[in-house]
């Protein structure tokens, strides 16, 4: 079902998830991984994963190859 209000339908649509920031920890390593790779976003995913502890779940073939934090190819 659509958002009522336009406006809000992001907050609506995250309910129930919980929303990790990019702080220093994350931000840092994303710009000093040694990883050739360098499109930030990946770096900022990869990161977040890592710090946080979570399992990035994706379909990415350049992050699959990454090691160095829990994923689910």
């Amino acid at each position: 079902m659509p958002a009522k209000n336009p406006a809000l339908w992001l907050d609506e649509a995250l309910t129930d998830f919980t929303i990790h920031p990019v702080n220093v920890a994350v931000a840092r390593r994303a710009a000093l991984w040694d990883w050739e790779h360098g499109d930030p976003g990946d770096r900022v995913i990869a990161a977040t994963a890592a710090e946080y502890g979570l399992v990035l779940v994706h379909t990415d073939r350049t992050l699959k190859e990454l090691p160095g934090f829990d994923q689910r190819y």
